[in-house]
């Protein structure tokens, strides 16, 4: 019976647990700032940015030891916006700041003793600044660019500086694995590995078009990512790529380039494209990648108006993707949608129908093949509209009058009797006796089928003594009738 229970409004709770040490927490969007770390640094981060992550790998690769504190990039708190507004920011023990990514590469070659990413040699030194400004010089603009607003003239000058990456990786001498012709990882491998693995990342899974990108003529590049997330030093600091693929994919299609929502989307990419189930657990997990193959319903299993949609789904034979949600502790995302309410469909353009009426709705009108829900003329139509209202009265009491103290038990037999009634009107077996189930008999049977499964609970003992099953036999029969047409 949490259907209907409210989220609680995000506070300040932060713990010796969450505050202190290296474990990673979630910064909640509050306006205050978080006690501070009296242990190790802290990381003001997001696992998209790479910025950040370059901020990471530094940190990591000169063994300094720091927690990440995740920020939303839709819900800055506002301690963070007066601080610089943008990730990394890194928080010394003391709550001085270091709020660049450059600062914190320099402060991590200063403070730590780790690998030494920077080469003594004042003249290496030099060409490996040369190198990486080279090549990243105005292709991180052009890529974003790109890929937000694609013209097919710049997308062949993205590609020419990315076939330089490709030259530069493949004319290394043998047995050395990152740029510069360097057998370790370097600050030139530091500074331009994210931006080549989101690049060929958008370019393999086509969110960039005019590429034409063939993985087979980039074969140093390809290698060059496996050697470098096979440094485990590195790969535990990286992005994720399915993450990755999936906020790019959402980028895209929102044209927010700087949005970066916090939590991100861990779901395979050959899951969310596809008609399998998915469930979403509660509380702090990140909405799916929109299907762009399939129709998208999100709903309950135990939600009698998520039911009523599905069930007008299957009349319809409408193919889709089923996402289960966890509704005791709503997710962010899901209460900007529709306020945290089930069931609502996605399209594949990342649209939303909300409400199971409307859902419903969108159903019959989407297609002319199985059960016309709404048969006959437009005065019939009218005519099941207002019934569905009407009986809904009536079936919302079986679900929720007997858990009323006091006349409980009064309104939910009623309200048998009163469907029982309806159905007694009827020579077809079906509500407005027409010929074969409507809207009103599908979006009226979750909550008999709700009623009819109290006999099985606590409440069976009320329920034998409270029906007077010889008044009801019209609503059993039509009830069975669904269920042997419904039985999923």
């Amino acid at each position: 019976l949490n259907l209907f229970k409210k989220p609680m409004e995000s506070e300040n709770h932060w713990t010796s647990i969450n505050t202190n040490g290296i474990d990673s927490f979630i910064y909640p969007g509050s306006t205050e700032r978080p006690p501070l770390n009296t242990t190790n640094l802290r990381l003001y981060d997001h696992p998209l940015c790479p910025f950040a992550e370059r901020a990471r790998l530094a940190l990591s690769l000169r063994n300094i030891e720091y927690q990440r504190a995740y920020v939303d990039g839709n819900d800055k708190p506002e301690f963070f916006v007066e601080s610089g507004g943008t990730v990394p920011i890194l928080e010394k023990l003391d709550g001085s700041i270091i709020n660049e990514s450059h600062e914190i590469i320099n402060y991590a070659l200063q403070e730590g003793n780790g690998e030494e990413l920077v080469e003594e040699d004042e003249t290496v030194r030099e060409q490996q600044k040369k190198l990486a400004d080279s090549l990243f010089d105005g292709y991180f603009k052009l890529f974003f660019k790109s890929f937000v607003d694609p013209i097919e003239e710049e997308v062949d000058a993205l590609m020419e500086k990315f076939q330089k990456f490709e030259d530069l990786l493949g004319s290394n001498v043998e047995g050395n694995k990152f740029f510069n012709n360097s057998s370790k990882f370097t600050m030139v491998d530091l500074l331009l590995q994210g931006t080549v693995q989101r690049s060929y990342d958008a370019f393999k899974h086509e969110l960039i078009p005019f590429t034409n990108f063939d993985e087979s003529k980039y074969p140093a590049i390809g290698e060059y990512l496996i050697n470098v997330r096979s440094i485990k030093k590195i790969s535990d600091v990286l992005t994720p790529i399915v993450p990755g693929i999936n906020h790019f994919s959402n980028i895209k299609r929102s044209k927010q380039m700087m949005k970066l929502p916090y939590p991100i989307d861990h779901t395979p990419i050959k899951d969310s494209q596809s008609l399998k189930k998915l469930y979403i657990l509660n509380g702090s997990t990140a909405k799916p990648r929109t299907n762009e193959t399939h129709i998208r319903f999100y709903g309950h299993p135990l939600c009698p108006f998520a039911e009523r949609a599905l069930l007008a789904f299957k009349a319809k034979g409408i193919e889709h993707q089923f996402v289960g949600i966890d509704l005791t502790t709503k997710n962010k995302w899901h209460l900007d949608v529709n306020g945290g309410l089930i069931p609502f469909l996605e399209f594949q353009n990342g649209e939303f129908v909300i409400e199971s009426l409307g859902v419903a709705d969108w159903v019959q009108d989407f297609t002319q093949d199985g059960v016309d829900l709404y048969p006959g003329d437009e005065s019939n139509k009218s005519k099941i509209k207002e019934s569905v209202q009407s009986l809904f009265t009536s079936a919302i009491e079986l679900i929720i009058a007997p858990f009323r103290e006091g006349d409980g038990v009064k309104f939910f037999t009623k309200s048998f009797y009163d469907l029982n009634e309806e159905l007694e009107k009827s020579s077809t077996g079906y509500f407005l006796n027409q010929e074969h189930e409507t809207m009103a008999d599908l979006m009226t049977f979750p909550f008999v089928h709700r009623a009819f499964l109290l006999k099985e609970t606590s409440f069976k003992e009320k329920y034998n003594n409270a029906l007077d099953f010889t008044k009801i036999q019209k609503i059993q029969a039509w009830y069975i009738t669904l269920a042997e047409k419904y039985p999923d």
